[in-house]
């Protein structure tokens, strides 16, 4: 099987730093950044795969995201296994588009930094008549972030694959919420609207591959 490991120099040892926050607290729990995936997936599938990147949340902040996940009729609420920050968005691939994007990202070394997971919102940003369909919790932005964010748009090139162009919001989505009222939605977002879980330390992403299932969306690591 094919495979593309050919990195910019500047992404081989990439280096993260976060400053200094006031007041943060790191919790010693919340260290551990990965999934609770039903299995690790080899990538041998001649069928097209969904794909993501992304940041997983500590069992220590999930835990924390679990208060905010009702009071809200008509809403599919994300279980706590399942919940992450997306840095990319991939879509449908074949095998050898995977494989390459895997290899790709676990090439990026980065400096662990420290995330703010703070605030409440909806997707659209801006509904009015028609009600949103996506609830979410914020990430606060920051430059080691961005920059990762950044540098896994300019790896993922050398596979083929284009930068995203829609700016990055960084969240973690809790709902869905296709059926649920515009004034439904807005009552939730002032209940939870100085809603903060805290700070945890991101250490790497990962490539995972969501497959459907009769209860929903299921996440595999991919290696």
């Amino acid at each position: 099987m094919q495979s593309v490991k050919v990195l910019p120099d500047r992404l081989r040892n990439a280096d993260y730093h976060f400053p200094t926050m006031t007041g943060a607290l790191l919790d010693s729990a919340a260290t551990t950044v990965i999934f609770h995936v039903t299995h690790v997936t080899d990538v041998s599938s001649p069928l097209p795969m969904r794909i993501f990147v992304a940041i997983g949340m500590p069992e220590a902040i999930r835990s924390r995201l679990t208060p905010v996940c009702q009071g809200l009729p008509n809403v599919r609420w994300v279980p706590p296994e399942n919940m992450h920050c997306t840095v990319r968005f991939i879509g449908e691939v074949d095998d050898v588009v995977a494989r390459s994007a895997i290899d790709i990202v676990r090439a990026i070394s980065l400096r662990p930094f420290t995330v703010h997971v703070r605030g409440v919102g909806h997707f659209p940003l801006h509904a009015t008549a028609a009600a949103p369909d996506v609830l979410w919790v914020g990430i606060e932005q920051s430059e080691p972030l961005a920059r990762l964010v950044a540098d896994v748009n300019h790896a993922l090139t050398a596979c083929g694959l284009r930068p995203d162009p829609r700016p990055f919001h960084a969240h973690v989505t809790v709902g869905r919420c296709p059926k649920a009222s515009l004034n439904d939605v807005r009552a939730w977002c002032r209940r939870y609207h100085d809603f903060d879980a805290g700070h945890f330390t991101v250490d790497g992403v990962n490539c995972y591959q969501s497959v459907q299932t009769p209860t929903g969306p299921a996440y595999r690591l991919l290696r």
